[in-house]
């Protein structure tokens, strides 16, 4: 999923100082502007839903993590661009390759940032997790692991690169996967595959195009730890999984699963034009079953 935004800049230790290139110092100015966004999203959960009850206007999709006494990790996907010198001597920008990118190649640095489609879905999505005392932590994908699950619910928030050890409690008991390749989510049942045509405005920017979007909500089979995902093919099926996901009422289907706290999958198809979402709809809302 690529998105002109970024922020968090982020080094590593025992590497010699960055120089501050015009690339490094908007990544650094983002931080500010993602950091901005969370903060007055916290404000205006506390200003929205000052008994903390959120009786009147949170919706039923995330009062499970709302009445859980667990912490709650937000996993947010935080890509990474490598910056590497060309064959003529100048520098350039690609995107990384997971762990594979060695960290002892020559004029190697990584620059680590967050989607702004991520900040996006915070926006709308932190003011329905807010509860008094409950204590909310956001997380890197980055530097997630078991470790993460073990101590607190979680909710991730990115694209299908990001999900990492969360991919398997996310999707293994859901009625869809996704590609190896992590591009596309697949329904098991029928097999068709959802992929994002995001890419389309760079070559026709008046096309509309589809994305997706996937959400879902689950507790493990001994009902101690609670997953959740907002996840996206491209960054405008992330954004429109998370409009829906915010509204104050949500399609009947899904307020059915989710008011009775019973597992639950839905898929959202999103359009855009320009890199403008243009409207969402319901694909499917599915109860998730142990078999």
């Amino acid at each position: 999923m690529r998105d002109r935004g970024a922020a968090a800049e982020a080094g590593d230790a025992g590497q010699a100082p960055a120089r501050f290139g015009p690339r490094l110092k908007l990544a650094i100015i983002a931080t500010g502007l993602v950091l901005a966004i969370v903060s007055m999203a916290w404000i205006a959960a506390s200003l929205v839903f000052p008994g903390a009850d959120g009786r009147a206007t949170q919706n039923s999709a995330w009062q499970r993590f709302r009445n859980s006494p667990r912490p709650l990790a937000i996993v947010v996907s935080d890509t990474f661009l490598v910056r590497e010198e060309a064959p003529d001597g100048s520098l350039r920008y690609r995107p990384g390759d997971g762990n594979a990118d060695a960290r002892d190649a020559p004029n190697y640095e990584r620059v680590t940032y967050l989607p702004l489609s991520v900040a996006d879905a915070l926006k709308d999505i932190v003011p329905h997790l807010a509860v008094r005392d409950k204590r909310i932590l956001l997380v890197p994908a980055s530097q997630a692991g078991p470790g993460t699950l073990k101590e607190n619910d979680i909710l991730y928030i990115g694209d299908l690169h990001g999900l990492s050890f969360l991919e398997a409690p996310i999707f293994a008991r859901s009625s869809f996967s996704v590609d190896p390749a992590h591009e596309r989510i697949i329904d098991k049942r029928t097999r068709a595959q959802f992929t994002s045509e995001e890419e389309t405005p760079i070559e026709d920017p008046a096309r509309i195009y589809k994305d997706f979007g996937f959400v879902s909500v689950q507790s493990s089979k001994d009902g101690t730890i609670i997953v959740g995902a907002i996840v996206g093919t491209g960054n405008m099926g992330l954004r429109g999984a998370a409009e829906m996901a915010s509204s104050s009422t949500l399609p009947a289907a899904w307020e059915r699963l989710a008011s009775s706290n019973s597992n639950y999958a839905v898929l959202i198809e999103a359009r855009g034009q320009s890199y403008t979402n243009i409207s969402n709809h319901l694909v499917s809302v599915t109860r998730i079953v142990d078999h």
